[in-house]
């Protein structure tokens, strides 16, 4: 572009807009290197002419693309840092949040190191079309997620250096890239940047079976008699990004969540049913441990083993009736500190209830 004003320098010699005089060597085969140098990119065109004595004139002109070094990506925070890459690093972002990210274009620089972030920048660049890319690093085979940028142009009032906003839809840690198109014909090498840990923006759950039958060959229990439901109540906890999207990373130890992070009331009376005195029927459920399975972005908490019991008093001596309980979620919190949005109900129907009396006729 002509947007440059870096000076260019042929053979460590500055050379004027209006010419410069430079001595060249050529060879036995009529042939002269020149060495330039121009801190900044673009194509140049350098234009050259030489008379003699007799005034016979020989002219040239070669056009010469300089890039840059590097398109290096960068924030000016380290908290996205994740040096032990995997699920011990500090939390960086919620899936879906958004986070500052740097991008520029910078000269080459003999510092004899590999970190180009303090190179110079370079102003004269610009490139439309470069597009982003997220790579999960951690959790294996993860999902790469979806970026909320995925093209970048650099126009001539960047000057070099683009600040955007960026999001990332995924649990994990990644690293983010560019792959730009050809500049002036010529390919650009990329400085990627590792970011993370993400971790999801909130909890929910669901149960897939509303409707249960007592295990065994009869539809209906008595009361007093334990009873266990099949299938066995199966709790789904799911995690989502800030745009209610399932985070399929969440698991493995990028779930952090185990059973005791579950606080929740089993069913201790009816949720319908009323007794002979107007009170709810009570219901027993023997202390049990439930089991927790991880899953691409959920986890399934399961019932198994529990034994239910509608208690055999006075109260409970009415018509046979559909048992309908529920079980209360008080509170769903992972170790980063992820909850449900608010405490949540279960609700599910049994089999049917006898309390057993037996009519004789004379």
């Amino acid at each position: 572009p002509t947007t440059g004003t870096a000076p260019l320098y042929i053979n460590q010699q500055l050379v004027s807009p209006n010419g410069t005089d430079i001595n060249v060597h050529f060879d036995n085969q009529g042939e002269a290197t020149l060495t330039t140098q121009y801190n900044d990119v673009g194509q140049i065109q350098i234009s050259a002419q030489y008379q003699d004595d007799s005034g016979f004139i020989i002219q040239g002109e070669q056009r010469v693309i300089h890039t840059p070094e590097s398109l290096v990506l960068y924030r000016n925070d380290n908290d996205h840092q994740c040096h032990s890459i995997d699920a011990q690093c500090s939390r960086f972002q919620k899936a879906g949040e958004s986070f500052d990210l740097a991008i520029k274009a910078v000269c080459w620089q003999q510092d004899n190191d590999n970190n180009y972030r303090d190179n110079p920048t370079t102003p004269n660049f610009q490139l439309n079309d470069i597009a982003m890319t997220s790579t999960v690093i951690a959790p294996e085979t993860g999902s790469n997620g979806t970026l909320a940028v995925e093209t970048v142009d650099f126009s001539a009032d960047d000057k070099g250096e683009k600040n955007i906003q960026q999001s990332l839809s995924e649990v994990g840690i990644f690293e983010l890239s560019l792959s730009p198109p050809a500049y002036f014909g010529q390919n650009i090498s990329v400085t990627p940047l590792t970011v993370g840990r993400f971790y999801p923006h909130s909890l929910g759950i669901t149960m897939l079976n509303n409707d249960y039958a007592a295990a065994g060959e009869c539809d209906f229990v008595y009361s007093g008699q334990p009873f266990s439901l099949t299938p066995d109540p199966l709790i789904t906890v799911i995690a989502y990004n800030t745009n209610a999207e399932v985070t399929t990373n969440y698991r493995d130890d990028f779930a952090p969540l185990s059973v005791d992070d579950i606080r929740y009331t089993m069913p201790s009376t009816d949720d319908q049913q009323l007794g002979t005195t107007g009170t709810p029927l009570q219901i027993h459920v023997p202390d049990n441990e439930p089991t927790l399975d991880h899953s691409n972005g959920s986890l399934s908490f399961s019932f198994s083993g529990y034994e239910y019991q509608y208690l055999k008093q006075a109260n409970s001596q009415i018509a046979p009736f559909t048992s309908q309980m529920t079980i209360r979620f008080n509170e769903i919190r992972d170790r980063d500190g992820i909850t449900t949005a608010s405490p949540s109900d279960i609700t599910f129907s049994g089999p049917n209830i006898y309390f057993g009396r037996l009519s004789i006729d004379s």
